[in-house]
């Protein structure tokens, strides 16, 4: 397991964008923080959806590999890189879970 991704494991994402549209495979975000359009790919819109307050990052790592045949090892690296670029876009925040 990841370093990093087991340090964040617990975390709970919570998204802040003011609006998300779908349109085939790609996701377009509003942020609620600065009114920017962010454009994510198959994958990033697919981890962003299992963002629902709720589940950690660790839950949604065990859910996204449910869904898509990838191996654990190459996915965290993967999903850590696309939880850090939704925090730096302001779409989303960390809480720790208690």
């Amino acid at each position: 397991m990841n370093s990093v991704f087991s340090h964040l494991a617990s975390h709970i994402p919570l998204r802040k964008e003011l609006k998300l549209r779908i349109e085939g495979n790609i996701g377009i975000v509003c942020s609620a923080h600065d009114f920017r359009v962010h454009y994510l790919n198959e994958t990033a819109l697919m981890i962003f959806n299992l963002i629902d307050g709720k589940r950690s990052i660790a839950e949604i790592a065990r859910r996204f590999l449910e869904m898509v045949d990838v191996e654990r090892a190459v996915f965290e690296p993967d999903l850590i890189e696309a939880i850090r670029n939704f925090q730096w876009q302001k779409l989303i925040v960390l809480k720790t879970n208690p």
